[in-house]
């Protein structure tokens, strides 16, 4: 998020009113992506409108908008990653979601209602008993890791760490567990 922010600020100065703006920006965006998943999603004009309206109107969007805080960032990056899915990306939805994770790790709800989404749409093709077969496009599963790769190429890009410290990192938070404190550098 950081990163995202600070770009864009060292493009247009760094200013109270352009950091709101920007925040105001990425609110309306993502109020845009739910428009056009909503019509991907076949709900009427009406319903898409009222929907945006109501959007807009939520205290959460007005706050969101006006503070310089992560959640519009994520709220951008997850009403992305929904339409792209929609949109049958499956690679850009990888990225979006892994670069959503980096901004904040509340961001990996996203990869439970991606896989919700996933799941509600293969219906059960052919039933025996108590068993169910799905057909699963497994270009769809490649193509959605492939993305997921690159976003975390793109994470490590962030915070690298060289292999023997991740290695450390990593096996002693599995040994310590939450809370203990290791310094990786």
């Amino acid at each position: 998020g950081a990163f995202f922010y600070g770009y864009i600020l060292n493009i247009v100065g760094w200013d109270y009113g352009k950091a709101q703006l920007l925040s105001a920006l990425l609110m309306a965006s993502s109020g845009w992506f739910w428009f056009l998943a909503l019509k991907k999603l076949h709900f009427k004009p009406a319903e898409r409108t009222a929907f945006l309206m109501l959007f807009f109107y939520m205290e959460f969007s007005f706050a969101a908008a006006t503070s310089l805080r992560y959640e519009s960032l994520i709220l951008f990056f997850q009403s992305l990653a929904l339409l792209l899915l929609l949109k049958r990306k499956y690679f850009w939805v990888g990225i979006i979601t892994l670069i959503s994770i980096e901004a904040h790790p509340i961001a990996i709800l996203n990869l439970a209602y991606l896989a919700g989404i996933v799941a509600s749409r293969y219906a059960p093709s052919v039933s025996n008993g108590l068993t169910y077969h799905h057909k699963i496009n497994q270009r769809e599963i490649i193509y959605f890791l492939l993305g997921c790769a690159v976003g975390i190429t793109y994470y490590f890009y962030l915070h690298p760490l060289s292999p023997t410290n991740l290695y450390q990192f990593l096996n002693l938070n599995s040994i310590q567990g939450v809370g203990e404190y290791y310094d990786t550098k």
